[in-house]
């Protein structure tokens, strides 16, 4: 093991760990985003009290994200966040099934993994992947169907979720989807990027249609079928890295 890798995976290393992981994303993101034409506004909370690390702003989503991070092989099989980040906001918790009382209310924040690696002495390799409401929400309406080993660990994640606002839950890693590039954890974020595909608009239509009653053109089977391809065209099921 190069000594790059071995202070990654050294616990006594976490805080200098997550700043530079912190720092490398924030740097890829933002590259990202002048790709595609504009400036990502970043903000950092003053106090570490409210379950997120970062504030991503398009000027047309804006998404508090709690940052996670592994080194690659690493035996993390989930991580802890706030309930209260990744419900749903109280003007679309009945949207998505949820209760629509003040106990129902979330911020509809998102949770970003970052994968560390080294591909040599001196470089650190990432990969990312990403998971929120939505993303659950295509898991559990079998849009992109979990692995069977994971279906059970993702419904009883919904009910943690529906129980109650307060404290945390376990994020398994089946919660996520693997982002093949920045571009790519954009999209899946619903921030503006070249990957960009309509799949947030296509499942929101789907879930007031089936749980709101609202009548849409589109068939059901169509709205399925698209949010699929367009998640399927953004990420990959998360896998564990050797």
């Amino acid at each position: 093991m190069n000594q790059l890798r071995s202070f990654l995976s050294d616990p006594k290393r976490s805080s200098s760990r997550e700043y530079i992981l912190t720092t490398r994303l924030i740097h890829d993101l933002t590259v990202a985003a002048a790709a595609r034409g504009y400036d990502l506004l970043v903000y950092l909370p003053t106090v570490d009290a409210d379950g997120f690390d970062v504030i991503l702003d398009d000027r047309d989503r804006l998404v508090p994200v709690q940052l996670k991070a592994m080194v690659m092989g690493g035996t993390s099989a989930d991580w802890a966040i706030r309930r209260t980040l990744i419900r749903p906001k109280l003007e679309d918790a009945d949207a998505y099934g949820f209760e629509s009382s003040p106990t129902g209310v979330g911020r509809g924040g998102g949770v970003i993994l970052t994968m560390a690696g080294t591909t040599d002495e001196s470089t650190v390799d990432v990969r990312y992947a990403y998971t929120d409401i939505d993303v659950l929400s295509a898991m559990w309406l079998n849009i992109i169907p979990p692995a069977p080993s994971s279906q059970k660990r993702l419904r009883r994640l919904r009910s943690e979720l529906e129980s109650d606002h307060k404290g945390d839950v376990r994020l398994p890693r089946s919660a996520f989807l693997r982002a093949p590039s920045p571009d790519h954890l954009l999209a899946l974020a619903g921030l503006h990027s070249q990957a960009d595909r309509p799949w947030r608009l296509q499942l929101r239509k789907l879930l007031r249609k089936l749980y709101l009653r609202v009548e849409t053109p589109i068939p059901e089977e169509v709205l399925r079928r698209n949010i699929r391809k367009y998640l399927e065209d953004l990420s990959t099921p998360f896998r564990i890295e050797p």
